[in-house]
């Protein structure tokens, strides 16, 4: 039931690209549009139905060994099924290959210059026939992710080739997150490891959005995860390169480093041994970046960056902010990010002190990748939420689950709706999906949520009692 309904999900999908979208030149007719929409709301739906049955027989247990490997192994052959169709759901996949491509059409040039150099080219040709569209800014991603990039661009394949390439990359990325899942549960929960890797490995999100449309998130995933790995088994060297790894992808990742920090401080025994292994591994991870920075250093490199984490409008809570402060003819656009930046390096702070044993560094990862996600990020996309759904799986818990599925139906729904063609539906719904989301959140990880739970479960007790 999943896998087919992964298949009219994303050929549905597909279809209203072809006819309309991004990249499209002819105008679809109301009727196919319609009729696609509902293709895809409803595999959308079945695939939840699915994921749900799927997590409610793994958290009853008893399955057998054959059982657990169908379903550990059942998530991998659906992807590598759907990398017979196209992405749809955005042109990311596109922009790793022209900024990979960049350097060899345009001499001197890096996944840090300007893309629209690219136009007029042969690959700037083809990548505008798949639907890419020169974006403003250069690459807003770390150096290691650009490394990727040009390693895939200089493989003897074409453009198709290439878009592949990027989705078994993150694959084999979400391969690793699940192994690692499973091992950080083999110490926070043991008996829970099916439940949390099946809840990773199964989300629709996980599936969607990495392997099927090649997001580079899920390589953050993991090097996030193996950080976490080793800040729970004490090596110190290896959490810092790892959440090094994690920042040299994307650069959320190192708001997570202090609470790994403080909780290797207060559990390692040794001390002067644990300075030590940090500085070490502080040396390789700065040798690192030097290596993967230098070949393609320029002043300018960092602009993608500062663009892509300035407040602008949007349907997010700052963007909401900005306009409509822009309506009074204010920019409010410094102010935000100050306020924002300020209060989420707060948040960081409080958290991390907090930390203290696994389950406290655990949840301080969900509240803070959560709430950038959520509160801080000045735009939101549904693969955003991949990072925050991963941690969560590391404590599989009921209240961790229902924020799995408030994250995952918000995702899939701002997926659902395509911008070009709905921009005010796209504005509301991912609104309130942010809003929903961040709520969600403030429930499972403040007092909110354990009252919540425990008054559950009293009024559970009273309706049996009376039966």
């Amino acid at each position: 039931m999943s896998a087919a309904s992964y298949v009219v999900l994303m050929t549905a999908q597909r279809a209203l690209v072809l006819w309309g979208g991004f990249g499209a030149t002819t105008a679809a007719a109301p009727d196919v549009v319609g009729t696609n929409l509902v293709g895809a709301s409803a595999a959308t739906v079945a695939i939840l139905v699915a994921y749900a049955a799927i997590i409610a027989v793994c958290h009853r247990g008893g399955l057998s060994r054959a059982a657990q490997t169908v379903v550990l192994a059942a998530p991998f052959v659906i992807e590598l099924g759907l990398l017979a169709i196209s992405p749809s759901e955005s042109t990311d996949v596109l922009a790793y290959a022209a900024q990979g491509g960049l350097g060899l059409i345009v001499p001197g040039a890096t996944p840090y210059s300007d893309p629209a150099r690219l136009l007029g080219s042969a690959l700037g040709d083809a990548l505008e026939a798949l639907g890419w569209r020169a974006p403003p800014i250069p690459s807003p991603y770390g150096p290691l992710w650009a490394g990727i990039e040009q390693i895939i661009a200089r493989l003897p394949m074409d453009l198709a080739g290439q878009v592949a390439a990027f989705r078994l990359v993150e694959m084999a990325a979400v391969a690793v997150s699940g192994l690692l899942v499973w091992k950080i549960l083999e110490r926070v929960r043991p008996g829970m490891e099916l439940l949390g890797t099946v809840l990773f490995l199964w989300n629709p999100v996980v599936i969607r959005e990495l392997p099927g449309e090649g997001h580079n998130d899920g390589m953050m995933v993991m090097f996030v995860l193996l950080g976490l790995w080793a800040t729970l088994r004490g090596r110190a060297g290896l959490s810092v390169v790892a959440t090094a790894a994690a920042v040299l992808v994307k650069y959320l990742p190192l708001s997570l480093f202090p609470a790994q920090a403080v909780y290797l401080w207060r559990t390692v025994p040794d001390r002067r041994r644990l300075v030590l292994e940090m500085a070490l591994g502080a040396g390789i991870a700065g040798a690192i970046t030097i290596g993967l920075i230098a070949p393609i250093w320029a002043p300018d490199m960092f602009d993608g960056l500062r663009s892509a984490g300035s407040p602008r409008p949007w349907p997010t809570l700052g963007g909401g902010v900005v306009a409509l402060m822009a309506r009074f003819q204010v920019d409010a656009t410094a102010a935000v990010s100050a306020i924002s930046g300020l209060g989420f390096a707060a948040l960081v702070l409080w958290v991390s002190a907090r930390v203290r044993e696994p389950d406290s560094l655990l949840r301080g990862a969900v509240a803070i990748a959560g709430v950038y996600m959520l509160a801080v990020s000045p735009v939101f996309f549904p693969w955003y939420v991949a990072l925050p759904i991963a941690l969560c799986c590391l404590l599989p818990e009921r209240s961790m689950i229902f924020l799995v599925f408030a994250l995952t139906i918000a995702s899939r729904v701002i997926a659902l709706i395509d911008y070009d063609r709905f921009p005010e539906a796209w504005i509301v719904a991912t609104f309130t999906g942010v809003v929903v989301g961040l709520l969600s959140l403030l429930v499972v990880l403040t007092p909110a949520g354990p009252v919540a739970g425990r008054l559950a479960k009293r009024l559970h007790e009273a309706r049996v009692a009376r039966l």
